[in-house]
């Protein structure tokens, strides 16, 4: 299957996604990251290596570690006002937060569509969590001075 994954990228103009990479990462402490396995790094190496008229885009959290000049790293900011509000209405649990409580997640989160997506989650669809997520996310903002009267962007 590698075989003819690399042979494709080679010879067709085709988009490779690898997302969510970092699962195959291990980050300690020290921040210094490290494939989780050998058959991770040689399998990077040969998709990478293999890409001709084809590309590969990995999406991570952090850096590809032992990949040398084969990558590129492109930073993605947060999210807009425009795309923060798109999140709100497309999932079930953020729906249902509105007004103050709206700018709060907003402030807190700041746009990240990951933890947009724990946030929705821990909603789950039900109106009745949204009370005790926001209270909890109030305390953190006057724990943390964070200044709640406008939603960034």
């Amino acid at each position: 299957m590698v075989a003819v994954l690399c042979e494709v990228l080679r010879d067709l103009p085709l988009l490779l996604v690898l997302d969510n990479f970092e699962s195959n990462v291990h980050t300690p402490v020290d921040g210094a990251t490290t494939f989780t396995d050998v058959a991770t790094i040689v399998l990077a190496e040969r998709l990478l290596t293999s890409a001709g008229a084809g590309r590969v885009l990995v999406t991570s959290r952090y850096r590809l570690p032992d990949v040398g000049d084969l990558s590129v790293e492109v930073a993605v900011g947060p999210l807009s006002g425009a795309e923060v509000r798109k999140l709100f209405r497309r999932h079930t649990g953020l729906a249902a937060v509105r007004g103050d409580d709206a700018v709060l997640v907003d402030r807190m989160v700041g746009g990240h569509p990951r933890v947009l997506e724990f946030v929705d989650a821990l909603l789950a669809g039900d109106p009745a969590k949204v009370g005790p997520v926001t209270a909890k996310l109030r305390q953190l903002a006057r724990d943390e001075n964070v200044d709640l009267r406008h939603a960034h962007g």
